[in-house]
């Protein structure tokens, strides 16, 4: 990568980037829940004419703010089209807009080298790739918050006094994007950026490290006793841990804390007020009691209480984070290097302590899932960034340079290995002569990655890798995209009930999921009051009824010859089921007029 001019690597930043998250981006049916509530309500807004409050299903749904759904929303708009491919656009362009905000940032305050590895690394990771190809939140506010912050941290550091306070504002312009996109989560982070700048650039920032670890330690010895023996539910370790940097960043922050505040200031002062109207809205059509529960449900009992599929010990990050950034994940430890925190640019300790501090803040957090610290992951990978470039340039010495070599030997030979297997699996479990054939391509790309040039040197080991570890991720992503399609989707049984209900048949349900009712186009009525249901069923006008397997003993008279039948199913790992009381074809045109 070091033999490319800046405008040349950039082009090629955005070939691969590209490929790697438009590809075969509408292959997969909106399958999880997460991702149904991202793309049904912008369509809702489409078609209700309303855009300050979204809607699921008919119904107020505000778990998350409206920005993704807004330009969601406009994409279907613009395009004339409502599928997979269109709710992914806003994501898939979000990545990368990351990537290269991320070289663009980065390269004027880390250097050119740091900053190619950094973005490299980012867009080669595989979780990252993946959430790049779903629509989903995380990704665009991982751009909101990395933009907030690196404006932020120009403010801090700027010596003319108009760049200051312009660059405070686009940093609350992001923050209220952020805010749009997350509620407060922003906000976490950029009073982690604040604390590491003012801890970093202050008097005394070896004292101040020393102090702050030490407590850090307490806290999450205080965060495994609450979490395992105890089960205390008030947050006693994050509001500790966030005490004592806070508290260390005053006492040493110095002319640091004093150059900074006021922009901070000014940066959450515009997001507040740019997001306020939205509020203020909201506010006047649903009600003071409906915010004060959302704010109840979705801010403070996050903070303190999990449910069993997001819980997690405060080691939970720890453990994941190299996994998530495989292989740079396994390039973390490096960040314990003493030199890290004494040599090298300012932006480099500043990554590291607001990255790591960060981590530290959401693992003390009760609720636990690997997209909440997405926004943080392209600071902790500015320090591996450095590490990849000094690599290259033969700049490592000591302990750290036969690691990255043994690093590199043992990858280059795995990546046409992984991708090989890829292909194999994908060939048995899901015979298809389209995944064949991209699979196949992407095996023989990994093999000319790993082999194609004799010898080994740093420079070009690491770019074997970077274009190696792309084409695995994204041939591992492309079998979990022909995975859920056909039964494992309710797209053609939501897609039926549209049908239906638009051609004047009533249709309703136990319970509707949302990445069904994002096929079904429109509202379904839920209900569980059995003699009704049954009443309907065994009455001469066409009535349906979508249920779980699980659920069928509440219809009486099921499979007899004069009783309901089921018309569809079961689908997806709900086991959703179609139930009606008519023997019609139903997918005939001349009885259900097609969907549009």
């Amino acid at each position: 990568m070091s033999a490319l001019t800046p405008r040349a690597f950039v082009i090629a930043l955005l070939v691969m980037g590209g490929v790697a998250v438009f590809f075969e981006l509408g292959r997969m049916d909106v399958v999880s829940d997460n991702e149904g509530q991202r793309a049904a309500p912008p369509a809702e807004m489409l078609r209700s004419g309303s855009y300050a409050t979204p809607t699921l299903n008919g119904r107020v749904y505000l778990a998350k703010p409206p920005l993704l759904y807004w330009t969601i929303a406009v994409v279907y708009a613009v395009t004339g089209y409502i599928n997979e491919w269109t709710a992914r656009i806003p994501t898939a362009a979000c990545s990368l807009a990351l990537v290269l905000c991320v070289y663009f940032a980065f390269r004027r305050r880390a250097g050119e080298g740091p900053a190619r590895w950094t973005a490299i690394a980012l867009m080669a990771s595989p979780y990252y790739l993946e959430r790049s190809r779903w629509a989903e939140l995380d990704v665009p506010l991982s751009l909101a918050t990395f933009c907030c912050i690196m404006a932020s941290y120009d403010a801090w550091t700027a010596t003319s006094r108009r760049r200051r306070w312009v660059m405070a504002v686009l940093s609350g312009v992001a923050l209220a994007a952020g805010t749009l996109l997350k509620y407060p989560a922003p906000y976490l982070f950029l009073a982690a950026a604040f604390a590491a700048f003012c801890v970093m650039e202050g008097g005394n920032p070896l004292g101040a490290l020393r102090i702050g670890l030490k407590w850090t330690i307490v806290a999450f010895i205080v965060g495994w006793l609450c979490w395992w023996p105890l089960s205390i539910r008030f947050p006693l370790p994050v509001v500790l841990l966030a005490a004592v940097w806070g508290g260390v960043a005053l006492w040493y922050g110095g002319d640091a804390l004093r150059r900074s505040w006021a922009p901070l200031a000014v940066t959450v002062l515009c997001g507040i007020a740019l997001v306020t109207p939205w509020a203020a809205t909201v506010l006047a059509e649903n009600g003071w009691d409906f915010i004060k529960e959302l704010a109840q449900t979705e801010v403070v009992e996050r903070t303190h209480t999990a449910t069993r599929i997001n819980s997690g010990s405060p080691f939970y990050y720890l453990i994941a984070l190299p996994f998530m950034l495989a292989p740079w994940g396994f390039l973390l430890p490096f960040h314990a290097s003493r030199s890290q925190w004494t040599e090298g640019a300012p932006i480099r300790r500043f990554a590291l302590l607001a990255g790591w501090l960060s981590v530290g803040l959401c693992s003390l957090i009760a609720g636990k899932e690997y997209e909440y610290i997405l926004p943080i992951v392209p600071l902790l990978l500015l320090p591996t960034g450095f590490h990849l470039s000094d690599f290259e340039q033969g700049g490592i010495t000591g302990w750290l340079r036969p690691y990255l070599e043994w690093w590199t030997r043992l990858l280059l030979p795995l990546m046409p290995l992984g991708a090989l297997g890829l292909l194999l699996y994908g060939a048995i479990r899901y015979p298809s002569i389209p995944l064949f054939t991209e699979l196949a391509l992407l095996a023989v790309f990994a093999a000319g990655a790993a082999f194609w040039r004799r010898g080994y040197t740093p420079s070009a080991a690491l770019t074997r890798i970077a274009l190696g570890v792309l084409a695995v991720i994204l041939a591992s992503l492309l079998i979990r995209s022909f995975h859920y399609t056909g039964d494992r989707s309710p797209k053609e049984m939501a897609q039926l009930c549209g049908r239906i209900m638009e051609a004047g048949y009533p249709v309703e349900a136990t319970k509707i999921y949302p990445a069904f009712t994002f096929y079904a186009g429109r509202p379904i009525p839920e209900t569980v009051d059995e003699a009704a249901i049954n009443a309907k069923l065994r009455g001469d006008a066409p009535y349906f009824y979508l249920t779980r397997k699980q659920f069928m003993g509440m219809v009486q008279g099921l499979g007899a010859e004069d009783g309901p039948h089921i018309i569809a199913g079961p689908v997806t790992n709900k086991d959703l089921v179609l139930i009606g009381n008519t023997e019609e074809d139903i997918t005939l045109p001349h009885v259900f007029v097609p969907m549009k």
